[in-house]
């Protein structure tokens, strides 16, 4: 009888288990159906994928995963039993590879196989396939999907926040920034408090700030929105107005500068960002323009003896902003704008069209200042610390071409870095160009590697000038290996360095 019920339980597993086959097979056939495929085609490549999947060579390997991450048709279920053995083949960057294919095993395929893959990458001890495990959740968060809000990969991040590793740490936080979600969990938010005071790096404190000022900066428009339901509801009962008035900012009042107004500002919720503003808006602003006979906006418009209602700080004789007068800045450049329209606004007629005795500063639509005013004001962010903020044309000019100039052993640095984790680098266009968005993801990820307390402590400064094995006197290991034999009297070691102290603010 007890044989009986074993085979009984038996015969349901297997029969549940044809079941759960089935069922992927026919959700993989609905998805070929979806993106138009030929599947008589995709059968063919798949096929042959598996056949790469089992070679004895990592190239092999290595190729049928690449295909795999570039074309979703080759999704099949399937291939999972070939994939997931690869996260621990003795091969580098086929482990890399297949960790990267486990997003859509666990998100497409539904393998639960494929989810304790991700989570012993994350746990594990080398670094590489951590880091890795790390990108694949921030490309998750960035598309939102599914995968970065798992519970039980959500439940790991507070501990890689505080893992002793920096790279490690400021990988988890870099997830973290990308995902609404997770920036208002509290355990995360617990964890992002505690490093902000405790870490030894820089970077991972700064970057666990900016968690928090994002956190900050939701529960303000929420209480933004609050406040404007109940001031609409006192309009019906007047007994709610000396109850609402007690929570309403006061008006600031001053002198025509609006020196006293208040440093902390309850930024609308709908308001172009203000790291973006500070690291690309502000030093155009103090930018010599021809139009303008070499005056620059914030010449004019800091002056007293000029009649303006757009009254700025200048910066100090150092050529750096305080945080102040950047957040004075900020809250005037914001008096100029049409929250609901923001490319109607005053300030983007008044750059566009002669003004105030001088002609159109920024005409040029395919000039690098509208570029970038009009990414401000169409919402793009920054995802950096206002404290790490350095010079952006100064990055453009003289750092981001040696990202693609190629060393010795025949490869630049962009073709490393376009798939790491932390400092993040897009290669060239067909064209062999980049794009100003281009400029703006390699400035804010190589701002993720600079040490602003200690400049000589970047990351950026000591990975370049490191040996494979790591180095004696930088302390870390490089996996691309020493790219200037010069090391410190390199010309591009030289300009890194110039860089890395040209902060924005003080």
């Amino acid at each position: 009888m007890r044989q009986g019920r074993w085979t009984f339980v038996l015969l349901c597993a297997w029969a549940l288990a044809i079941a759960l086959h089935a069922q992927q097979g026919t959700d993989y056939e609905v998805r070929l159906k979806q993106l138009g495929a030929d599947p008589q085609a995709v059968r063919q490549v798949v096929a042959q994928l598996q056949t790469l999947l089992r070679s004895e060579m990592p190239e092999a390997k290595i190729g049928a995963l690449d295909w795999l991450l570039r074309d979703a048709k080759t999704h099949d279920p399937q291939l999972a039993s070939l994939i997931l053995p690869l996260c621990q083949d003795p091969n580098g960057e086929v482990r890399l590879r297949a960790v990267r294919n486990l997003r859509w095993l666990i998100e497409e395929a539904q393998n639960a196989e494929a989810l304790e893959r991700l989570v012993q990458a994350l746990t594990g001890e080398e670094k590489a396939v951590r880091l890795e495990a790390l990108n694949v959740l921030r490309q998750s968060a960035q598309t939102n999907s599914p995968l970065h809000r798992h519970e039980r990969l959500i439940a790991l991040l507070p501990k890689l926040v505080k893992h002793p590793d920096p790279d490690t740490a400021a990988a988890a936080l870099g997830v973290i920034a990308a995902s609404e979600t997770l920036r208002t969990h509290s355990d995360i938010l617990a964890a992002c408090s505690e490093v902000a005071q405790q870490s030894a790096d820089a970077r991972v404190r700064n970057a666990a700030a900016e968690v928090l000022i994002a956190h900050i900066r939701r529960l303000d428009e929420q209480r933004a929105k609050m406040l404007e339901v109940l001031t609409k509801a006192a309009e019906k009962d007047g007994a709610l107005k000396d109850r609402i008035a007690q929570l309403l900012p006061a008006t600031p009042t001053g002198n025509a500068q609006g020196a006293t107004q208040p440093l902390l500002l309850t930024i609308p919720a709908n308001a172009p960002d203000l790291t973006f503003f500070a690291a690309f808006i502000q030093p155009m602003l103090a930018k010599p323009l021809a139009a303008a006979n070499g005056q620059s906006c914030i010449g004019c418009h800091a002056d007293p003896k000029q009649p303006t209602r757009y009254r700025l700080q200048p910066a100090d004789d150092d050529g750096r902003f305080t945080l102040q007068a950047t957040l004075l800045n900020y809250q005037a450049t914001l008096q100029t704008l049409n929250l609901n329209e923001p490319m109607g606004s005053v300030l983007v007629q008044k750059v566009t069209q002669p003004h105030g005795g001088v002609g159109a500063l920024w005409m040029d639509e395919n000039g690098m200042e509208r570029q970038l005013l009009t990414a401000w004001l169409k919402g793009e962010k920054l995802d950096a610390s206002l404290r790490a903020l350095l010079d952006f044309e100064f990055f453009v000019q003289n750092i981001q071409p040696m990202l693609v100039k190629v060393g010795e052993d025949g490869s630049s640095c962009a073709n490393c870095h376009n798939t790491h984790a932390v400092f993040n680098i897009r290669t060239l266009r067909p064209d062999g160009t980049w794009t100003l968005a281009d400029a703006r993801h390699n400035y804010a990820n190589a701002l993720k590697v600079v040490d602003v307390d200690d400049p000589l402590n970047s990351l950026i400064l000591k990975k370049p000038i490191s040996a494979r094995e790591g180095s004696p006197d930088t302390g870390v290991p490089h996996a691309g290996g020493i790219r200037w034999r010069e090391r410190r009297d390199a010309p591009e070691w030289k300009a890194l360095y110039a860089w890395v102290q040209r902060r924005l603010l003080k």
